[in-house]
């Protein structure tokens, strides 16, 4: 089973939770008489930790967001110091 999330505690994240998400779905099939197959549990237990991967991956994309907003920040900061400088420099 391969995941889409890129760091290795995400990927041990989404397979905690499809495998939490599949013993739960077990036992209400149990307490429901629901049957399925191995190949059936094994296909959807596939799907899902793919599922859970991306959705995790997409996260972690959404909320690198503010990080990059900061490095941005700092960089302009950076920047306008070294202008500044040059500013004075030139006596304006």
């Amino acid at each position: 089973m391969s995941s889409r999330c890129p760091l290795p505690q995400a990927a041990a994240l989404a397979l905690c939770i499809t495998l939490m998400t599949e013993t739960l779905e077990r036992r209400f099939g149990v307490a429901f008489g629901v049957e399925r197959s191995k190949s059936d549990r094994n296909a959807l237990l596939t799907q899902r930790l793919q599922r859970t991967g991306a959705d995790l991956a997409a996260l972690g994309e959404a909320y690198s967001l503010p990080d990059m907003l900061t490095e941005d920040n700092e960089l302009l900061r950076a920047e306008n110091q070294v202008l500044h400088e040059q500013v004075q420099k030139l006596g304006i």
